[in-house]
């Protein structure tokens, strides 16, 4: 899993170098990892609490989205910014010929699985599911 996420902040880190980022790319890469992780977590709880126990009367505290936005991204300094982690990562994946597919596909994947998981909601409270 650890090589995954090197991977996927690697493909970030050059992204964000291309785009004209470089000075900051380490810090904007691990920035992109904890969104993408977030969008990931709201999926599973929004499909957790709108389908699978929509009845329950679990209330959810919008605060609960920055303290896990704030785990992640301490998460994610520790494995790629802290000490200059990323220099070796950087090294080591550099001359790993890898496709773009994961660092693409993963992130469209997730806005496109939100936005059904909150169209299925809509249309449930319509009465049409």
């Amino acid at each position: 899993m650890k090589n995954f996420f090197n991977y996927l902040f690697y493909k970030y880190y050059w992204f964000q170098v291309r785009v004209g980022n470089g000075d900051i790319a380490p810090f904007f890469s691990t920035l992109i990892l904890t969104f993408i992780s977030f969008l990931y977590l709201s999926i599973i709880l929004m499909i957790f609490i709108f389908f699978i126990i929509p009845k329950s009367g679990v209330n959810i505290n919008p605060k609960m989205g920055v303290v896990i936005i704030i785990i992640l991204f301490i998460i994610f300094y520790f494995l790629f910014l802290s000490k200059s982690k990323y220099k070796d990562i950087i090294e080591k994946e550099k001359f790993k010929n890898k496709s773009n597919f994961w660092a693409i596909f993963l992130p469209l994947f997730a806005f496109i699985a939100i936005n059904i998981c909150w169209i299925l909601k809509m249309l449930q409270n319509q009465g049409k599911i």
